[in-house]
Parts: structure tokens; C-alpha cells; sequence
């Protein structure tokens, strides 16, 4: 995504709500803003069923990457699973978003 075609996109997030977004952007929005989480919270908050796919979605179409790491979660029955973790370091964010706002 070219940098003027990027500031645009990261201007429109900020002022959309989240009725006017699709999944991608939803997420994404979310991920800027310090949200953290696995593919259980994503499906409850988020309303996002397929994580993994939206996440590699998020670094190929905004070139940033986003975090992971294995943990084990509560699973069916009480039987413990393991999922990925998913969050953009804030160092990251704030190199995203300045970079984003001087055009570069």
C-alpha cells in the first residue's frame, strides 16, 4: 500500500466506527489500539472467526507485524488447548502511526 493511499486508510479507521469497517479493518483497529488476544477473545469481542487468516491479512496488506506466541487456554470440557496470542508491540504502533502521519 503506497503511503498516501496508507494515511488515508489509517485517517478513515480513526474516525470510523466499527459498523462502517470490515473484518480486516476491525481487527486491525483493535490491534492499534493495544488489544491483545487469541482466537477465543477475537470471536467474542471482535466477532472475528478466523484470526490466523485475518492476521496474516493485516501484515501483508499494511506491511507491519503483529506478534505471536503459543499459550494454553481453557478448552472444551475444561481440557486445556493451546492457541496463538496476537498483539503489535506499542513500539511498533507508535512507528506505524508516525510514520503513517508524516507520509513516509
Amino acid at each position: 500500500m503506497k503511503t498516501a493511499n496508507l494515511n488515508k486508510e489509517i485517517s478513515r479507521l480513526k474516525d470510523s466506527d466499527d459498523s462502517n469497517t470490515t473484518k480486516i479493518e476491525r481487527v486491525f483497529k483493535a490491534l492499534l489500539s493495544g488489544w491483545q488476544g487469541h482466537r477465543f477473545n477475537a470471536e467474542r469481542q471482535l466477532h472475528d472467526h478466523c484470526l490466523h487468516t485475518t492476521i496474516s491479512s493485516i501484515e501483508k496488506k499494511y506491511h507491519i507485524t503483529v506478534q505471536r506466541k503459543w499459550i494454553k487456554v481453557s478448552g472444551f470440557q475444561g481440557h486445556p488447548t493451546s492457541v496463538k496470542y496476537y498483539w503489535i508491540d506499542k513500539a511498533d504502533i507508535n512507528r506505524f502511526l508516525s510514520k503513517s502521519a508524516s507520509g513516509h
